[in-house]
């Protein structure tokens, strides 16, 4: 039995279904934008008639507007891509451990020291199952910025700082990428009384940052798939003992 193969046909059925999850609450959060006009009507006479009050509905549901069109996806989407990275993550740690299971190296990939879980990985597959990281680096350094950025939002509710170990990283990151995630403030702008960019200005200051598109979990997902798929062929699973 080729088991590469094998979980290869059920890491589909898991990237179909995470697929499948975003799809869903995606088109949720567009149907409920389109239709807010006829939510949350206004009555243009009222500004005649009560002007006190339209004014106050104007600004209830303009805060509605910004939390349901901007606020509220944000928040799902940072959820999200906390979730594709586990699921990544999960099933890298599987693969390592059959893989251990079926040759009994020196080591277990968790027993690897002086490294974060995450290179733990990459050190077991390169040292005891001798893959070949050539054609795979590309999407493992991806991965492992978008695994920085997951980090923040669990850890940090998607702010960083220019403190943070990760800072240079990440501001590089989303700034090359705004059409998918973005600083809410401007990070470079000058502080008037400093004279130096906010984030210099701001030492400690966690920077917001908004994933503002579905395609940042689609990049994830499409960039594991892609990892996965030229990693198992280079794994022997061919005795698995239990």
């Amino acid at each position: 039995m080729d088991f590469g193969k094998l979980y290869l046909t059920s890491l589909d059925f898991y990237f179909r279904d995470t697929r499948g999850f975003g799809k869903f609450i995606e088109e949720y959060i567009t149907q409920t934008v389109e239709r807010f006009d006829a939510d949350y009507p206004i009555k243009e006479d009222l500004e005649s008639s009560n002007p006190d009050f339209y004014h106050f509905l104007v600004d209830d549901v303009s805060e509605k507007w910004w939390q349901f069109s901007r606020d509220y996806p944000c928040e799902f989407r940072a959820s999200y891509i906390s979730q594709v990275y586990s699921g990544i993550d999960t099933h890298l740690a599987k693969v390592c451990m059959l893989h251990y299971r079926t040759h009994q190296p020196e080591k277990a990939w968790f027993k690897i020291n002086n490294v974060n879980e995450w290179k733990k990985k990459y050190n077991y597959l390169e040292i005891y199952a001798k893959v070949d990281f050539t054609d795979l680096q590309k999407e493992w350094d991806l991965l492992d910025e978008i695994r920085k950025i997951r980090n923040q939002i669990v850890h940090h509710h998607s702010g960083v700082s220019s403190s943070d170990k990760d800072w240079a990283a990440i501001r590089e990151f989303i700034l090359a990428n705004p059409e998918m995630i973005t600083f809410k403030d401007d990070v470079d702008e000058i502080d008037e009384e400093k004279g130096v960019p906010l984030h210099e200005a701001r030492l400690g200051y966690k920077f917001k940052f908004l994933i503002i598109s579905p395609a940042f979990a689609a990049l994830a997902i499409n960039t594991a798939e892609s990892f996965f798929k030229k990693l198992l062929p280079q794994i022997s699973f061919n005795k698995v003992s239990y």
